[in-house]
């Protein structure tokens, strides 16, 4: 395979993930129930593009830019409104007028850094980083009544889900580390006798076309 072939291949397959990333933000909001959290800075990433947002609250007019390729971004920014802008935080670097309307263009250098951000009219924030998430507990359900059973297994469940939004609120790619399911990652325990995982672990990651999946 050329190597025009495997880029493609591989743009394919994050387009595929980027496609089912907002389903998985959506369902885990909806169980944690809390605000939909903002998915466009993980899809930046795993497509490694600039990504351009723009809003505007109280008046102010934000545009903000956000590096996830792997090299510096130089681009020029255009904004045709009745306003001249001479508020703005950054100033344009070329405005004219005509009937009363003004053209602004600022250019603009957005480092690679993660996140890179570049903002029009308001300074960018800091952006926290959390964990991938681990499964470090084990339990047998023997030991336990059913409702003891669902409680905690729901319990669990809703621990993924937080930290699965905590991820993706952060801008990370959600993840989970869990037991590798191989016959030598098996042991017998003797309190329980049954069979249980072992220690090695395997991280599963969005980033996976093969990974995510909804219902």
């Amino acid at each position: 395979m050329s190597r025009r072939d495997k880029s493609k291949v591989a743009e394919d397959r994050a387009r595929a993930v980027c496609a089912i990333i907002p389903e998985i933000a959506a369902k885990v909001s909806e169980i944690v129930e809390k605000p939909l959290v903002d998915t466009s800075p993980i899809e930046g990433k795993l497509m490694h593009k600039l990504i351009a947002k723009k809003w505007t609250r109280e008046g102010t007019v934000t545009i903000e830019l956000s590096n996830y390729t792997g090299h510096d971004g130089e681009l020029s920014v255009y904004d045709i409104s009745a306003d001249n802008a001479d508020g703005a935080t950054l100033k344009a670097d070329f405005v004219s007028e005509m009937d009363g309307q003004y053209t602004k263009v600022w250019k603009v250098h957005v480092a690679p850094s993660r996140p890179g951000v570049s903002r029009i009219q308001e300074k960018a924030g800091a952006c926290s980083k959390s964990a991938g998430l681990r499964i470090l507990k084990r339990w047998w359900w023997t030991s336990m009544s059913k409702e003891e059973l669902e409680k905690k297994s729901m319990a669990a469940l809703l621990s993924i889900a937080g930290a699965w939004y905590d991820q993706m609120k952060a801008g990370e790619i959600p993840s989970i580390s869990l037991p590798t399911r191989t016959k030598y990652n098996i042991e017998f325990d003797d309190s329980s006798e049954v069979w249980k995982y072992g220690d090695k672990e395997s991280m599963r990651t969005a980033a996976s076309a093969r990974a995510p999946r909804t219902s």
